[in-house]
């Protein structure tokens, strides 16, 4: 019999999202195709694939990060210029190149979404082979622990009801949707997303990190004093107290 490498895309598919989900809720940029592969520990054709097939139906686009270079005269063909140019996307591509390999991947809102309407276990399964090791459960760190959800407990019930209320509020504040406006609607589904990981029996610690206890901080600091800024440090003290973690 051959031996052959046999690629799962519907993994590979997930795995990228949830990588690119991860960078997204660090405030940190997106990844090279060629930090991805790695990353995932796939050949950088079958990530070129994946990111491709993902552009096309808008979950995640891709962002030219370059340096100008010189101008080059009106006409001038990027054949003529060989293969270490790209054309800024935006500008007049007669005039401004970038190196191609300085574009970078990043998840829309379109993958955020995706992500967040996965289960607790499919999400956690795609984010185990993000940094492509399988680890013992004594080796997992905190962040990565489950915590019990009970239902009937007056502390589960009082968090979920302050999150219903920052859920509520944030709706219905408009006053930084024209600054704001995407950034706002993002967070508004992490939270919506984190508030259903709860009506589940257990929750990851870093799915909570990810859905609630990161939104929750970003609304504590953009919405200033008032009603929604009270009601999300209640609810922040309190999921981090559900989570059995300091809101570091």
């Amino acid at each position: 019999m051959v031996e052959r490498v046999r690629i799962d895309f519907g993994r590979a598919h997930g795995e990228c999202l949830v990588l690119l989900y991860s960078r997204f809720v660090k405030d940190v940029s997106g990844l090279s195709t060629t930090d991805i592969a790695a990353r995932l520990k796939l050949p950088r054709n079958v990530v070129r694939m994946v990111v491709r097939g993902e552009i096309r139906v808008g979950r995640c686009r891709e962002d030219y990060r370059g340096t100008e270079v010189k101008p080059v005269g009106i006409g001038a063909s990027l054949a003529a210029l060989g293969s270490q140019t790209f054309a800024f996307s935006g500008y007049d591509e007669t005039k401004v190149y970038i190196e191609p390999d300085m574009r970078t991947i990043e998840i829309t809102q379109a993958g955020i979404e995706w992500v967040n309407d996965l289960s607790d276990a499919k999400y956690t399964s795609f984010l185990g082979g993000v940094g492509g090791d399988i680890r013992a459960v004594s080796q997992i760190p905190a962040s990565d622990r489950t915590v019990t959800l009970n239902h009937n407990q007056p502390d589960y019930q009082e968090t979920v009801a302050a999150l219903d209320k920052v859920i509520e509020e944030f709706r219905n504040d408009h006053r930084l949707d024209n600054e704001c406006g995407p950034e706002k609607d993002a967070y508004l589904k992490f939270l919506e997303g984190g508030r259903r990981l709860l009506d589940d029996n257990e929750i990851a610690v870093s799915a909570g990190e990810n859905w609630i206890v990161r939104p929750l901080k970003w609304v504590i600091e953009k919405f200033g004093e008032g009603v929604l800024q009270v009601a999300a440090t209640k609810a922040l003290e309190l999921i981090c107290k559900l989570l059995e973690r300091l809101g570091d």
